[in-house]
């Protein structure tokens, strides 16, 4: 990589104090109002497995058709102490492997300190997000050698409205987002150092990227892009026609060898991902199923737009059109960033950015438009992909303001216009008690403002799919005078239960078109949508 010359020189204080501020702001709105927000599914398996419980053990203990309280499956959410770290880790990999265990052990070790509230799972997850803010930083320097694009990259990190939903999530996103910008920073520092030391510190990070999240993988590949695509391939002319001729330097070496010894460090865990290997693939059969097109494209733009505003748009509203006004000029200005960037930026560092950027997309995107799925559809996945997006808006600000008088008053426009979209979008979320992330249990304060508004109803469900933990996360908002009835999987067994008290409210939560039907034709009245995925039974 070629010695780079500051493209800039250090911000001015006024530069300096704006991103103070607005970095105060966004930490401050990492720590708010931490507990308002359902603690969904995904959260829910946080705890249990952070607390060494098990799925299968949830199920085996409730899920056997006898009534209970809420307030019972919120046992499997807390610090058992007799249960061991070798408990949680062989759990983990046994029933989840592709989750590995860095962030779990982290937050078991919280939560014995701190307890084992939705406020500390979810603190725990904040106070990591606070890390991406120095090593964006570092990861600039690396690039640019610009303490200007820094200040600028870090200002958007700290307005950026999908960092704050996954900074308030209580799991290993956050820590994984910022493992990616080190570990990027890392690289940059070992190919610029040439330093055995230097390597080995990016071996360090690579590890621990890998022990956070499986799909950390799609960064390496990303890095290794980036080294190979470095080395320059030249056209020689020989006497049949040409030859292309490619270099193994040190450089490309030292990097295989590092990424060898952080996968051979990776080898338990790998030993996890190929004996429950079944299990893998069943936890993960739902991003290969295939939605429409149309569909597909709108989530693509949509999770663009997530970067810089978010208001929980809902693309499938009727009055979807408008938030089109919104999105178009987002993208258009995320697509010019990266023709800028490619243009204007020395070779070795755009494509640093575009590395990253087709290592960690085009392998969720294609498969998806080759052989159907949704993996390019999940937000969170795009997660090292977003970040590639800043530091490419952060390097078209910062060239603008200090480029002459009229490109700096395009730079200020634009550093306005998103940080108002930032702060908009803060203001929103702020105030829900529910968001788009949290997928199959968006509806429950709506779904427990109802139970909990019943005379004593009784809630079935079973155990089939995403039901037993989902259950969990609806009973952090229901009273004990609600009971469940929580039930084998009713595909299994075909069984209808007996009630004995069909005077009560009685409610379905996700159970599917049959079992109304054959309970309907027990009991006799019929079943009604509330909201969501519950049902209403109604007496004949």
């Amino acid at each position: 990589m070629e010695n780079l010359q500051p493209i800039a020189k250090p911000p001015p204080a006024l530069v300096k104090w704006v991103v103070i501020v607005l970095l105060a702001l966004g930490i401050l709105f990492r720590f708010s109002h931490l507990g308002q927000k359902v603690y969904w599914h995904d959260e829910v398996f946080t705890s249990m497995e952070a607390t060494a419980h098990t799925a299968s053990e949830l199920r085996a203990t409730f899920f056997t058709g006898q009534e209970t309280a809420p307030s019972a499956l919120l046992a499997f959410q807390r610090i058992d102490p007799p249960r061991t770290l070798a408990q949680l880790v062989f759990g983990l990999g046994s029933e989840d492997p592709q989750h590995p265990p860095l962030f779990y052990l982290l937050l078991h070790f919280w939560m014995r300190g701190w307890g084992d509230s939705i406020l500390v799972t979810r603190s725990f997850a904040a106070l990591l997000s606070l890390l991406v803010f120095p090593a964006m930083y570092w990861l600039c320097q690396e690039l640019f050698a610009s303490a200007l694009v820094g200040w600028v990259a870090i200002a958007l990190l700290a307005l950026s409205p999908i960092h704050l939903v996954y900074a308030q999530e209580a799991r290993e996103y956050s820590l994984l987002t910022a493992l990616t910008l080190f570990s990027s920073a890392a690289l940059l520092r070992a190919v610029r150092l040439q330093q055995w030391q230097s390597w080995a510190l990016y071996g360090v990070t690579l590890i621990l990227s890998f022990y956070t999240a499986v799909f950390s993988a799609l960064v390496a590949l990303g890095h290794g892009l980036y080294v190979l695509g470095s080395n320059p391939i030249h056209i020689q002319k020989i006497k049949d026609g040409f030859q292309l001729q490619w270099q193994l330097t040190r450089t490309v070496i030292d990097f295989l060898f590092t990424g060898a010894i952080a996968v051979l460090a990776f080898t338990p865990w790998i030993y996890f991902l190929r004996t429950y290997s079944e299990v893998f693939k069943a936890s993960t059969a739902w991003i290969n199923v295939s939605l429409p097109l149309p569909m597909v494209f709108q989530m693509w733009m949509l999770n663009l737009t997530r970067v810089f505003f978010d208001r929980d748009i809902d693309l499938f509203s009727p009055d979807a059109q408008l938030n089109w006004v919104v999105i178009i000029p987002i993208v258009l200005l995320e697509i010019y960033a990266f023709y800028f960037l490619i243009t204007k930026a020395p070779r070795s560092v755009w494509w640093f950015v575009v590395a990253l950027l087709i290592g960690t997309s085009l392998p969720l995107l294609v498969p998806d438009l080759l052989f159907g799925g949704q993996r390019s559809t999940v937000t969170r996945y795009f997660l090292p992909f977003f970040l590639c997006l800043q530091v490419a808006v952060a390097y078209l600000i910062s060239e603008c303001l200090t480029a002459v008088r009229s490109k700096q008053v395009v730079g200020i426009a634009l550093s306005i216009a998103l940080a108002i979209a930032g702060l908009t979008s803060y203001g929103t979320y702020a105030q829900a008690n529910t968001w788009w992330n949290k997928v199959m249990s968006y509806h429950h304060p709506q779904i427990a403002q109802v139970l909990n508004a019943s005379d004593r109803p009784l809630l079935m469900t079973d155990a089939f799919g995403y039901n037993p933990a989902n259950v969990v996360s609806l009973s952090y908002l229901l009273n004990d005078t609600v009971k469940l009835l929580l039930l084998k999987e009713v595909g299994l067994s075909k069984e209808i239960p007996t009630l004995s008290n069909t005077a009560q409210p009685i409610f379905l939560l996700n159970l599917p078109d049959y079992f109304r039907s054959e309970f309907v034709a027990k009991y006799g009245g019929q079943f009604q949508p509330v909201v969501g995925e519950l049902w209403r039974w109604k007496r004949p």
